[in-house]
This record gives structure tokens, sequence and C-alpha cells, in this order.
């Protein structure tokens, strides 16, 4: 009796492992993000594309944006380690390189000696007090030819006015230099956007109209811009005013 009993434990956790490895597996497992005082130099990503997904939901005023990044191989060298800067007040959902969930470092101490590139101290300053220094690290068993691309996976709530996202009853702002998506110190490649919004808002982007497309109540709006640190992307959102 006392061995059949052993044997059912044996077969439960077993069972309970198996079912942790599918989970762990599945498009929304959750990543692993672990804080880090960095002492060393911090290596910030080159962006050969950015494509942003963004769906808005007016219900709950939050707003759901996948990213998916290539990284621009020739300017990486021989490093592993790289960085972004995202809004502190985004919630991570998931992050993967090349369809694998993988760790993230928050990086919660450093100074412009830390860091390869140039950065005056207001910048640096502003970083600090809106944002978080992620660090992933790429995996060694990459072909030397094969594409680096990640997916982050985040929602942004509506925070307080002149943050990096504010809503209110008839309108919304994204300020780009307040980093609401994936941004790094390092210029170059395209940043690509794709927002659902309801047929209700128009939507400027830097301050410009730009065209969209029309299906039932939704508009679908397209925008391609270079990715340079100074000129980020800024997008408000407005009703007609009756």
């Amino acid at each position: 009796m006392k061995k059949n009993y052993f044997l059912l434990v044996i077969v439960l956790l077993l069972f309970v492992i198996s079912c942790s490895l599918k989970v762990s597996t599945s498009d929304d497992a959750v990543y692993t993000r672990t804080d880090k005082v960095y002492e060393d130099t911090l290596f910030f990503m080159p962006i050969e594309t950015q494509n942003l997904q963004i769906v808005y939901d007016e219900d709950t005023g939050k707003l759901l944006v996948v990213t998916y990044i290539t990284l621009d191989r020739s300017q990486m060298e021989d490093i592993t380690k790289f960085c972004f800067i995202l809004d502190e007040d985004t919630r991570i959902i998931n992050f993967t390189i090349n369809n694998k969930v993988s760790e993230i470092e928050r990086m919660l101490s450093y100074s412009s000696e830390n860091i390869k590139q140039k950065i005056d101290h207001s910048t640096l300053s502003k970083i600090r007090f809106t944002s978080e220094i992620h660090r992933f690290t790429i995996p060694g068993n990459l072909e030397k030819d094969e594409k680096i691309e990640l997916m982050i996976k985040y929602s942004i709530s509506d925070q307080s006015k002149g943050e990096a996202y504010h809503q209110t009853k008839n309108e919304f702002k994204l300020i780009g230099d307040l980093f609401w998506y994936p941004q790094t110190l390092v210029n170059g490649g395209e940043l690509k956007l794709n927002f659902n919004v309801i047929a209700d808002y128009s939507i400027t982007i830097n301050e410009k109209p730009v065209n969209f497309k029309k299906y039932r109540s939704y508009k679908f709006y397209e925008h391609t811009m270079q990715n340079l640190f100074n000129a980020p992307l800024s997008i408000e959102g407005k009703k007609p005013t009756k």
C-alpha cells in the first residue's frame, strides 16, 4: 500500500512539472525581471526596425502595446548585453528574443560614466525620474547571420497630466520624450506605427495629421519615421467638440 502511495505521489509531481513547462513556453508566459546595481558599461541596443502596434481601450483607458524590434547586427560587434529605456509606469507582460521568453534586468543605480553613449545631465536625470533602464542578454547559440528579433508586450494605464500617457474624457496624449515606448540612445533604423482606435478620435503624430483607413467603428493609422532619440514619436487623440 505504501509503495503504491509513493508511486502516486511521483506521478503527480511529474504531472505538475510537465504543466509548468507548458505554461512557461506559452505566448504570454511571465518573463523574469531581476533588479541589479550595475557598475560596468551599459550598451544601448542598435535598431534596424521597430514596429509598434497599439490598441486603445476606451472603457478602461488603457493602451495595449506590442512592439517588434529587429536589432542592427552591423553595430553590435561582440557585445551580448543591451539596454532600452521604458516609462516606469508601464507593465511589461512578456519579453521574448527570437520567440523565446527571456529575462530582463532592471538597472537600479547608474551614472553617465556607466553609459557607452554620450548623455547630458538633464537627459540622464529625466530617465531616472520618469523611466527605467532594462537590460537583456543575447543568446549565445545564434548563427552569425541570424536575425535578432525582440518582442515586448506591455500595457500603459492613465497617468497624471504631463507624464508619458495621460487621458481625459475627450482626448489622450502619448509623450515621446517621456519614453512611452522602448527607446535607445543609438540613432538609426526605422520606426513603424500601427494604431487602432475607435472612429470618434482624430489622431495627430508629432502634431501633424496622418492618413487612416476606416473599418466599421474603428480607424487604422499607419506611420513610418526615422528612429532618432531627440525626435521621438508623440501621439495625440481628440474627439470632436460638440
